[in-house]
């Protein structure tokens, strides 16, 4: 994500990439999140996956979301994922 959305940036290690995800959870009113992997294609090391969320937001706003997910896999494990969605929607409906 750019830097100018909150909660934006490199976060390295399994601690800080959760809390990161936790972060994220909070955002939304509980029980209200739905996403679903919409597609999915892998190629040597890479994932790629369409994702789409839905829920509330805490700020009362219906939020609907497209994701392009990008993994890198080391070692059977994700080492690496860049995130593309529509950030100007996630920042109108979560923190405004």
């Amino acid at each position: 994500m750019p830097e100018t959305v909150p909660r934006a940036g490199v976060h390295r290690g399994m601690p800080a990439v959760l809390e990161f995800l936790r972060q994220g959870m909070d955002l939304f009113e509980p029980g209200t999140m739905e996403t679903e992997i919409v597609g999915m294609i892998g190629e040597d090391d890479y994932v790629a996956a369409r994702v789409d969320c839905r829920g509330r937001t805490t700020t009362g706003h219906n939020y609907h979301n497209h994701y392009h997910v990008l993994f890198r896999v080391r070692d059977g494990k994700i080492s690496e994922l860049w995130d593309f969605q529509d950030t100007k929607h996630l920042v109108e409906a979560c923190y405004t």
